[in-house]
């Protein structure tokens, strides 16, 4: 194997360092593991950690503006400011809020998802595109999915952690068996050394 193929391949595919396919994998495991184990209390952790970083952002711009000397901050800058500075209270203070606020936006998107296929397929039938009824089916099934979310955006939000957390493990476990026949393969070549 040439050297600018194995370049082009070490682009394109994960790192074939051992030590860091099993951080990587060990970070996904654990993370998938907490996702699946604790749903509900990752999403208020993960939408607390979003709230920290938002009010550092904030406290970081606070102490930038009222430092420097010289400094003229702007209109926006002041702006900026507030805005972090209460977001990541208010994400901080009350984060199921935010939760069920964005299931509920989610909800809506589905909503509007669903009917904009099903309003699609029946504006194919003008055109005598033969669309048979199961077609429909699958702009149905976002529809209900987004008002069955808008009204139960807690438990929604929970499953959807718990499918994500899923998500994680099985990344964790197909990457690290990837990573592992992918440098095999490699070292049969003999473009890795061991």
């Amino acid at each position: 194997m040439s050297h600018k193929i194995f370049r082009e391949m070490s682009f394109y595919l994960t790192s074939f360092n051992l030590k860091k396919m099993i951080v990587r994998a060990s970070v996904f495991l654990l993370l998938g593991l907490l996702f699946c184990i604790f749903p509900g209390t990752s999403a208020r952790m993960l939408v607390m950690a979003v709230g920290g970083a938002v009010l550092f952002t904030g406290i970081v711009a606070f102490a930038t503006i009222f430092s420097v000397k010289d400094a003229r901050p702007r209109v926006l800058d002041y702006f900026n400011l507030v805005l972090c500075l209460a977001v990541g209270v208010a994400l901080l203070v009350s984060p199921m809020s935010f939760i069920k606020f964005f299931m509920i936006v989610l909800g809506l998107i589905l909503v509007g998802t669903g009917l904009s296929q099903i309003v699609a397929l029946a504006g194919a039938r003008r055109w005598n595109v033969k669309v048979r009824f199961w077609e429909y089916l699958f702009g149905l099934a976002w529809m209900i999915l987004g008002v069955v979310i808008c009204f139960y955006p807690a438990t929604a939000s929970s499953t959807i952690f718990l499918l994500f957390g899923i998500g994680c493990i099985l990344y964790a476990l197909s990457d690290l068996v990837l990573s592992l026949y992918l440098r095999r393969q490699i070292e049969k070549v003999g473009e890795i050394r061991p």
